[in-house]
């Protein structure tokens, strides 16, 4: 497995601004069957402007994969006006990861899953109410422990792979708790999330 570590320093001011670029890409890298880890990281000590992508893929030919994807030079152009200084890489060995990350989707905090499966991923967001899930998480299950929890259905393309698609994507089933929360089957995974 190979795990390569890169710390950015956008010019002051411009944190925000690479931070945008760099969430954009752990959506796209939690497409990719061979990424393992993909986690956007700020430094603790007050530097807003300094940001560390910890990266984790499968094998090198996963690793080779993601660096000559387009979306990642994409963003490497647009990060270039921004970056105070080249990106600092190092390579490390990984020991443990769990893969999720925390933010806030239309003004609520949530804790998102993206865990690749193979070909597709098991993916979830979580709010202080309940989940709304990729079709591999059981409502059912969930509401025996009194759980708000609904699974969602892709509207586009084959699987629910990333936050965005689970946001765009359509209610297939609702525990009784989440009935409760006024989410039924039929409506758009980012209303169901209003109401987790």
């Amino acid at each position: 497995m190979t795990t390569p570590l890169s710390t950015l320093t956008a010019k002051p001011g411009q944190g925000a601004a690479l931070e945008k670029i760099l969430r954009e890409m752990v959506q796209h890298t939690a497409r990719e069957p061979g990424a393992v880890c993909y986690d956007l990281l700020r430094p603790e000590d007050g530097r807003a402007d300094t940001l560390v992508v910890y990266e984790r893929y499968r094998d090198a030919d996963a690793k080779a994969t993601h660096l000559s994807s387009t979306y990642l030079r994409d963003a490497l152009e647009r990060a270039a006006p921004i970056l105070a200084a080249p990106p600092k890489l190092e390579n490390l060995t990984p020991l443990a990861c769990i893969r999720h990350e925390w933010t806030t989707v239309e003004g609520r905090a949530a804790e998102v899953l993206v865990l690749p499966i193979g070909p597709v991923s098991l993916v979830y967001a979580r709010t202080e109410r309940g989940l709304l899930a990729c079709g591999a998480i059981d409502p059912a299950a969930l509401e025996r422990f009194g759980i708000p929890a609904a699974r969602v259905r892709p509207t586009t393309g084959n699987s629910i792979g990333s936050l965005d698609d689970l946001l765009a994507g359509e209610v297939r089933e609702a525990n009784a708790p989440a009935q409760a929360l006024g989410i039924v089957a039929g409506m758009r995974g980012r209303d169901a999330f209003a109401r987790l």
